[in-house]
């Protein structure tokens, strides 16, 4: 059975589409380290929320500077968490359009799971500012 030899053309089409396969699944661990750094935000921030909710409920406040400081704090920490996975998600897009412009859905399960962990941030931030929901 004769040896198949490849091109050089075929060779180099072969490392292209490698190549856009290797910055396509950088762009999905980009987007996994956003979404773990904007839960981290958002779980420390709807916790110190709690906390500090706790304890005035309970007439055990903390000597603090200001009142409410680190209720603000605690919301804060939330929206940023938000607003930074918002911003990776559109980078993700912007990124994974440019890499293969002829496809119509860029949606996997990275860009699934952080639009998941956007959902349930929203609704931390929505039961801190209005104490509506479950929590």
């Amino acid at each position: 059975m004769p040896e198949i030899k490849k091109t050089a053309n075929a060779l180099a089409e072969e490392r292209n589409d490698m190549a856009l396969e290797r910055t396509s699944m950088a762009n999905d661990r980009t987007l996994m380290a956003w979404t773990r750094t904007s839960l981290s935000m958002i779980s420390f921030g709807f916790t110190v929320f709690k906390f500090m909710q706790y304890m005035q409920q309970e007439g055990k406040m903390l000597v603090v500077k200001t009142e409410g400081g680190a209720q603000r704090f605690g919301l804060t920490l939330i929206a940023v968490g938000i607003i930074s996975l918002i911003i990776a998600c559109v980078q993700y897009w912007h990124l994974a359009k440019k890499l293969n412009p002829n496809r119509k859905w860029y949606l996997n399960l990275a860009f699934a799971n952080a639009a998941f962990m956007g959902l349930l941030g929203s609704l931390a931030l929505i039961n801190a500012l209005f104490k509506i929901g479950p929590f």
